[in-house]
């Protein structure tokens, strides 16, 4: 079994149910102009954890960065 049929499996056993998706394209709620664009990269199940996922982005010297953030923070960009 590979390591994100594992977390697909831990992801539906968890009580949370995660709102976006693995390669979602997310903003942070206060980017009114969705200028800095994240990634999910992955999901965080933990339930003792105040992040939901794991989100990566580029910074300005063009290397990518990662952090943990709870959905309550993100949104997706209206089309």
């Amino acid at each position: 079994m590979s390591l994100r049929e594992l977390k697909k499996i831990e992801v539906e056993n968890s009580e949370h149910d995660f709102k976006y998706q693995l390669g979602d394209v997310v903003y942070m709620k206060n980017d009114l102009e969705f200028k800095f664009p994240m990634i999910i990269q992955d999901f965080i199940p933990d339930e003792s954890c105040c992040s939901d996922y794991e989100v990566s982005w580029m910074d300005k010297q063009g290397s990518q960065k990662y952090t943990g953030m709870p959905e309550e923070c993100l949104i997706i960009k209206p089309e």
